[in-house]
């Protein structure tokens, strides 16, 4: 792509610049020939002059246009090509995020059930903890029931043998 510089575009505003001043400053006044009579003599060549600044100024005009177009196409290509990038990378973005999601529901699942099984032996472990333990207090019992009942009777035979010896009856 062929660019103007800016060094380029400086000089041609300095140009046009000096250019402008240089034009004005001869323009300011008009020259009526040598007599004063009003003659064309110098009229010619500053008109000859402008008809080859004006050409300068039309192909410093064109060459500006084309660089324009030039960048404007670049610039038009830059943005397809950016687009369609940035379409590709949130295609690739959405498959990513899409497959890391069905790794976490897996994972999740997975967590999920093995905390199902691992609760489920808790419950099956403290079943059978309760059960033995209720099994041993049963146990307990029987025998504390044993002992309280033979202490009892103990006691009231104690008792009868010593209100029938306080009686008299024995």
């Amino acid at each position: 792509m062929k660019m103007m510089s800016e060094a380029r575009l400086q000089s041609l505003d300095g140009d046009l610049s000096l250019r402008a001043e240089h034009d004005v400053s001869q323009t300011d006044h008009v020259t009526f020939g040598s007599n004063g009579s009003g003659g064309s003599g110098g009229l010619d060549a500053r008109v000859a002059k402008l008809e080859a600044s004006v050409a300068h100024i039309q192909s410093d005009i064109a060459e500006i246009k084309t660089d324009l177009r030039d960048m404007r196409a670049e610039h038009k290509s830059d943005l397809v090509g950016s687009r369609t990038e940035q379409k590709s990378d949130l295609v690739g973005l959405r498959t990513e995020i899409k497959t890391d999601i069905a790794d976490l529901r897996t994972e999740i699942k997975t967590d999920i059930a093995d905390l199902r099984t691992e609760i489920k032996t808790d419950i099956a472990d403290l079943r059978t903890e309760i059960k033995t333990d209720i099994a041993d207090l049963r146990k307990d019992q029987r025998q504390d029931f044993r002992l309280m009942f033979g202490a009892l009777i103990a006691v009231a035979l104690g008792l009868a043998g010593l209100m029938a010896t306080g009686f008299g009856w024995l």
